[in-house]
């Protein structure tokens, strides 16, 4: 599937709505995350390893995990 020049320009604009297939393939060609489209989310290469690590572990790995990260936050000063 192309997507048209003006196809982009109504999307881009409001006056349309992608459909789910054209934002896959907008994600293909501009060789970005979904997320960054959704929700304005930039994912670096860490950040996804990371992810998909902790989708391996079980839920009470991840809640150590997670303490370990709040000392980290409390180290650098920083709130959620």
């Amino acid at each position: 599937m192309r997507i048209s020049g003006s196809h982009i320009s109504a999307i881009e604009n409001g006056s349309k709505h992608p459909s789910l297939e054209t934002l896959l393939e907008l994600c293909e060609i501009l060789n970005i995350d979904i997320d960054y489209l959704l929700n304005a989310t930039i994912h670096s290469d860490v950040d996804r390893r990371i992810t998909d690590k902790l989708k391996l572990c079980s839920l009470e790995s991840r809640q150590k995990i997670s303490k370990i990260i709040d000392i980290f936050l409390e180290e650098e000063n920083v709130r959620e």
